[in-house]
């Protein structure tokens, strides 16, 4: 938030591969490389998330 103005960023970008036989969007999401400003947040209170699951290179499988 910068000042009284919400700022956002993808943390993770889904990109489309097509359409299945039953018009289902077929594809899969990929981490954008951002790192979340709330980790810190999250460790605080005991919650451990790998940063490489936010790596454009070495993002998991979500």
């Amino acid at each position: 938030m910068e000042k009284d103005i919400i700022t956002l960023q993808d943390l993770f970008l889904f990109e489309q591969k097509g359409v299945g036989d039953k018009g289902r969007i077929l594809g899969s999401f990929h981490p954008s490389g951002v790192l979340p400003k709330f980790m810190p947040e999250l460790e605080a209170k005991g919650v451990n998330v790998p940063i490489k699951v936010f790596s454009e290179t070495g993002g998991e499988v979500i």
